[in-house]
């Protein structure tokens, strides 16, 4: 069964609470080819701290930390995640900090640090549309947000800004805005 029927059937939030073990993104090579790809895009000599936003089990920075790319390695300290659903999950198979924080809690000002760049993968289209101008209000000005990486399997979320770069590779697009 498809992760957006599994979504359907429980919600989001049960599906999440009930079975993030065995949460699986069936996209994660096209995800890997498209950060090593634009590697350079998305990582410059400028980037301190990297945000790894709705982390999941941790495949974007997993993908981040295996880069051996001299600019990816020297961020690679600063590389946190974020999932309010699976962020035990991220810290385990990471030895990395996973703030607990939803897009609603980004709002709100729960969310701590401040990110050169965060990368939102899988994740980004599920915000409320509502909520979308808050949520990217609070990452660039209350959190430094300078670039900003969504990798999502459609077209959405349609963020109004400028697109630096895009790339869709099989279904998965990646779109840089800064």
């Amino acid at each position: 069964m498809s992760i957006r029927n599994l979504y359907e059937r429980y919600g989001v939030d049960d599906y999440y609470k009930n079975h993030s073990d065995e949460y699986v993104n069936y996209h994660g090579g096209e995800v890997k080819y498209l950060l090593e790809k634009n590697a350079e895009r998305i990582i410059d000599n400028d980037t301190r701290r990297v945000l790894d936003l709705c982390s999941g089990n941790g495949e974007v920075t997993k993908t981040l930390l295996d880069m051996e790319d001299v600019c990816i390695k020297r961020v690679a300290s600063d590389i946190v995640g974020c999932d309010p659903y699976m962020n035990k999950i991220y810290e385990r198979k990471l030895q990395r900090r996973c703030y607990p924080c939803s897009f609603k809690d980004i709002v709100d000002g729960k969310l701590d640090g401040t990110y050169d760049v965060i990368i939102c993968s899988f994740g980004m289209h599920l915000c409320d549309e509502k909520m979308l101008f808050n949520l990217l209000s609070m990452l660039k000005y209350e959190h430094g947000m300078k670039r900003l990486v969504v990798i999502t399997p459609n077209k959405k979320p349609n963020i109004r800004g400028v697109i630096k770069y895009e790339e869709k590779y099989n279904r998965v697009r990646l779109r840089i805005y800064e």
